[in-house]
């Protein structure tokens, strides 16, 4: 799992078990190889949820903003073109700092 934080978010992502066996432990070696991973990945879609919630106490510390402050919570799930998971991602962004850019295709 390799987390990151700004004033503006809260980042957590998992790379999941078989497809990354071999990461190690320190969270930076951890990401850098799961980027290098990614690019020789296959990948098919990913299902991306976008909440309003309030700030619970961890989150709060993290974003420096009192509990109980409106924050935006993204979770998603990305899939290999057979249909396995293979990143869980939950990013908490604050509501007043954060703009989100959508491209659709048709």
């Amino acid at each position: 799992m390799v987390g990151t934080k700004s004033k503006k978010s809260l980042t957590i992502s998992q790379a999941g078990g078989k497809i990354t066996p071999s990461l190690g432990n320190p969270p930076e070696s951890v990401e850098k190889l799961w980027m290098q991973k990614k690019q020789l990945l296959s990948f098919k879609k990913s299902h991306q949820v976008l909440e309003p919630v309030l700030a619970n106490e961890e989150e709060a510390r993290l974003l420096g903003i009192r509990k109980g402050r409106p924050v935006l919570a993204i979770e998603g799930i990305t899939f290999l073109t057979n249909g396995r998971p293979v990143e869980y991602v939950r990013g908490v962004y604050h509501a007043d700092r954060c703009r989100f850019f959508v491209e659709l295709y048709k």
